[in-house]
């Protein structure tokens, strides 16, 4: 194996043999699901809960239905979520699972409620594209917000002391996914994701995770542990806290169960858009996302779906620009339109 890249490891196994069939490779993805999991931590027993989804109300905003919802994430535990319809259809749709960045009211953003920014009201853009698009507020954001502040996870881990940020936001976008299957207006075999930032990775992780994502979009999201001198950020001690078990591996100065390349490339052979800037000060430069995104390139290319992998960097900065929104819409239209 050439030591000279981070990410030799990925058509390989643990023992160093090269994979070369895809029966080889879903064996690996099976166990890159087990070792993320180990990082998710342990969370509710048992299936998820019904939604049971309340209508709280309905608008007509152009050519598009606006709904705003309530539904059951636990026990006494309500989301809130914005769904778009488009007012055109005549046969099942297209979905998008639109997920938030770290900004306390973003889903009213993504589904241009407010007009704060034209460039993240992709919710309502999509819609206008003819895509059923569901937004809902992260657990620690929007009308969550806890005592402590938007997203700030003290609470969350006092209630869950073994569970993950991150296991919590999978479990709710899986019930989202649950509302936008059960859907009369929505074509089940044809969901996607796309997030920005927070919700950037959130995109690879969930589409990583859950199978009924057929296309995703990341933006701003990605990086890798290997390659991030700033990675205690992953498992800090304060704030939103994504990993608390890799704060001891970091601090002994060991790797991660898994990293991104692995995530990522265990999304094969659906659909996959990577959008990322090499000026990223959220992961203090991103120089290894190249020889990274060849590498999961590889995979896609042992399903014989290489078209099905795409990644595109600027040096625009952090934030979803012009030419980043219309490579994703036309990624989105593309596997699912």
């Amino acid at each position: 194996m050439p030591p000279d890249n981070l990410f030799d490891d990925l058509l390989f196994t643990s023992t160093g043999n090269a994979i070369e069939a895809v029966t080889e490779w879903e064996s690996k993805s099976r166990d890159i699901r087990r070792r993320f999991e180990l990082m998710l931590g342990a969370g509710p027993c048992g299936a998820r809960p019904s939604p049971n989804v309340t209508i709280c109300s309905e608008i007509f905003c152009d050519n598009f239905v606006r709904r705003e919802i309530e539904f059951s994430v636990h026990d006494n535990e309500r989301a809130h979520a914005y769904i778009h319809i488009p007012t055109s259809l005549v046969a099942e749709a297209p979905a998008v699972l639109c997920l938030q960045q770290t900004a306390p009211h973003d889903r009213e953003v993504i589904m241009g409620v407010t007009d704060d920014s034209a460039s993240l009201a992709y919710g309502k853009e999509l819609a206008h594209r003819g895509f059923v698009t569901f937004c809902a507020d992260h657990f620690n954001a929007g009308k969550r917000i806890p005592g402590e502040g938007a997203f700030d996870t003290s609470e969350f881990y006092r209630r869950f002391p073994n569970w993950s940020a991150v296991g919590k936001s999978l479990w709710e976008a899986q019930i989202a996914l649950d509302i936008l299957c059960d859907m009369d207006e929505v074509d089940a075999q044809r969901i996607g994701c796309m997030g920005h930032s927070l919700g950037g990775h959130g995109a690879s992780f969930l589409a990583f995770y859950d199978s009924r994502i057929r296309c995703a979009v990341a933006n701003c999201g990605n990086t890798s542990f290997r390659g991030n001198s700033g990675r205690m950020l992953w498992s800090r001690d304060e704030w939103y806290i994504y990993f608390p078990m890799l704060r001891a591996l970091f601090l002994q100065g060991k790797s991660a169960p898994v990293d991104f390349h692995e995530i990522i490339a265990g999304v094969a052979p659906r659909a996959f858009l990577d959008i990322s800037t090499l000026d990223e000060p959220a992961f203090d430069g991103q120089d290894c996302l190249p020889s990274m995104f060849l590498k999961i390139h590889e995979v896609y290319k042992l399903y014989g779906c290489p078209e099905k992998f795409a990644n595109y960097m600027h040096n625009a900065g952090h934030g979803l620009f012009h030419h980043s929104t219309q490579l994703a819409y036309a990624w989105l239209e593309t596997w699912l339109g």
